[in-house]
């Protein structure tokens, strides 16, 4: 499967595995975090800051850490991940691309106001 076909099945079902509202408040506050982390990590690695790059690589994990507490609320389980690469690009596809576009495009508040 290729980046775009993941991008296309991540966003098709992302209501199904994102439903709970306590997990759709926790991707709202770790998505960002996610995100300031892996620019923290590029800035760290850019000025030779090894140690501020392995903590940016620490709050990136902890990010997922609280998500995946959050998926375990859900209904629908995430489907599990079928390698390390499945599971790296799924969660940066998700982080970067599928969970902006759903907030952005309002069907965070949908699925929030549905539970």
């Amino acid at each position: 499967m290729n980046l775009f076909e993941l991008i296309r099945e991540q966003q098709l079902g992302y209501a199904q595995f994102h439903a709970d509202r306590t997990n759709l408040r926790l991707h709202l506050l770790t998505a960002p975090v996610f995100q300031l982390a892996h620019l923290g990590l590029l800035v760290s690695l850019g000025q030779g800051h090894w140690g501020a790059a392995l903590a940016w690589v620490g709050l990136a994990l902890f990010a997922i850490a609280i998500q995946g507490r959050g998926h375990a609320m859900e209904a629908r389980p995430a489907l599990p991940f079928t390698g390390p690469l499945n599971a790296l690009l799924r969660i940066e596809a998700e982080q970067w691309i599928t969970f902006p576009r759903y907030a952005l495009s309002g069907g965070w508040r949908l699925a929030f106001a549905r539970t």
